[in-house]
């Protein structure tokens, strides 16, 4: 195998850097400077606490460098003028097939995602800074240079930019860490590089407190519980000068489809089963140059916050192979019209925090699931009794279920039309007394049932919606 020049040419500029920089650095006026944008990072804490309880503690650090890097990075720019090493690596980037044409002023980066400009001593500094920075001097053995310089290869040289997209689960946990979802989805726990990531664009959703100095240390810091998020990742092309427009339409779609999923993922949870389960944001990263942690391009909020009055949600063990087959059936049956506006219908009335806001959605989701588009008359007699007869149910449950729904439509109509719920006339669905968010959590569960069966019917190729006269009046 041939060997590779801009290694080789990298490698005897490096061995030779370092030789120099181990005499003249740190220089004699030389001190500790800050360089580059803060980030978040997880607490190494210097002997003061960096837990809360199950809670991380991530700080938003600045990037001070020391003395020896601070006079490496003057250095390095000196010994470019002077080295014929380094002539010898420029020529080596600028005849690489790949890295070559990528050299010069106009922007590097995925199709779509922006970037910047490769310069041959900017790119030799960061590789040789970040040599420092791993081998924690200006000594570093030789594997720890082999191995920087072909990561550094390997990215100058990459075709595609992996973009990941993370969206974190607000009031969520599993005893599994990951849950595949296929098609390359997945729920698991969010890594040390991925929160400081979801941080840096206020993804909120990683912190149950706002920034604020604690231990008396000064600056920001978060306190970060375990956190779990839907995370899936697509690929672009890497272009010079931002690609073509089919190619920065292709980025737009995709990062669209990506949130168009996630927000199905969330759907699915709330129709499997009962919890508070949000998403306040989807967070876009990328690999950052070279090394470091992932860069985060694109964020904000998403609006899907979960009820406050109801328990987390919590997935056992023992559901998530339940789930997600659930998961699967509901993205086929979301391909029937019915079922996918009233489970939209469904999982808004879950964000709202007022009983008598989502008794109001889960009506609507009643009506897109137990009636045509075209009908009118008389609809609470018309829902109330196919929500009847869909049910798994014995006859007397039955009945149970055509009242309630029957008082839940009056209640929708006094709360349109007069803005109040009376909650005198609240029963539950076993008949009893009810509190508004007694009687919103019945109705919920009786909607979420006959999804799920919908759901099920479409999976299995039987016609949804079946035929309503039919089952009132069979053969």
């Amino acid at each position: 195998m041939a060997a590779d020049a801009v290694a080789l040419a990298a490698h005897a500029f490096v061995f030779r850097a370092f030789e120099v920089l181990r005499e003249r650095c740190p220089g004699k006026d030389d001190e500790p400077m800050e360089m580059g944008v803060p980030q978040w990072r997880e607490d190494s804490g210097e002997g003061l606490i960096t837990k809360f309880g199950d809670a991380t503690i991530f700080r938003l650090t600045p990037d001070v460098r020391e003395p020896e890097r601070v006079c490496a990075a003057r250095e390095v720019g000196v010994l470019a003028g002077e080295r014929p090493e380094y002539a010898e690596l420029s020529r080596a980037f600028e005849a690489d097939p790949i890295i070559g044409p990528r050299i010069g002023n106009q922007v590097v980066g995925g199709a779509g995602l922006g970037g910047g400009g490769w310069q041959v001593l900017p790119l030799v500094m960061e590789l040789v800074d970040e040599i420092i920075r791993t081998s924690g001097g200006l000594s570093p053995d030789a594997d720890i240079i082999r191995e920087a310089i072909e990561r550094a290869v390997r990215y100058l040289r990459r075709e595609s930019e992996v973009v990941t997209t993370l969206a974190p689960l607000s009031d969520f946990s599993s005893e599994a860490a990951t849950i595949s979802l296929g098609d390359g989805f997945e729920i698991g726990l969010l890594t040390s590089e991925e929160i400081s990531a979801a941080l840096a664009l206020g993804g909120r959703t990683v912190s149950f407190f706002e920034p604020n100095p604690i231990f008396g240390r000064g600056g920001l810091t978060m306190m970060v519980p375990p956190t779990w998020a839907i995370r899936t990742t697509y690929e672009v092309p890497i272009r010079v000068g931002g690609g073509t427009g089919e190619e920065i339409e292709a980025t737009v779609q995709a990062r669209s489809d990506a949130t168009g999923q996630i927000d199905d993922v969330v759907r699915a949870l709330r129709l499997f089963k009962r919890g508070r389960v949000g998403v306040h944001s989807v967070v876009t990263i990328i690999p950052s140059l070279f090394y470091g942690p992932p860069h985060a391009a694109l964020g904000g909020p998403t609006g899907r916050v979960g009820q406050g009055r109801v328990a987390p949600y919590e997935l056992p063990i023992d559901e998530v192979q339940e789930f997600v087959a659930f998961n699967g059936a509901f993205r086929t049956a979301r391909s029937n019209s019915v079922l996918d506006t009233a489970s939209r219908r469904f999982a808004d009335a879950s964000d709202r925090g007022r009983p008598d806001d989502e008794t109001v959605d889960l009506s609507i989701a009643a009506e897109s699931l137990f009636l045509r588009k075209d009908e009118q008359g008389e609809l609470t007699f018309r829902v109330s009794t196919r929500a009847a007869l869909f049910a798994d149910a014995d006859p007397q449950a039955r009945r149970q279920i055509l009242e309630f729904v029957s008082k839940a439509y009056g209640a929708r109509s006094r709360i349109v039309h007069t803005g109040v719920f009376d909650e005198t006339k609240l029963r539950t669905l076993a008949g009893e007394q009810a509190t508004p968010a007694e009687f919103a959590n019945d109705f919920e569960d009786l909607i979420r049932a006959a999804l799920k069966k919908a759901v099920r019917l479409i999976e299995s190729g039987e016609p949804f919606p079946p035929g309503w006269d039919e089952l009132l009046f069979p053969d």
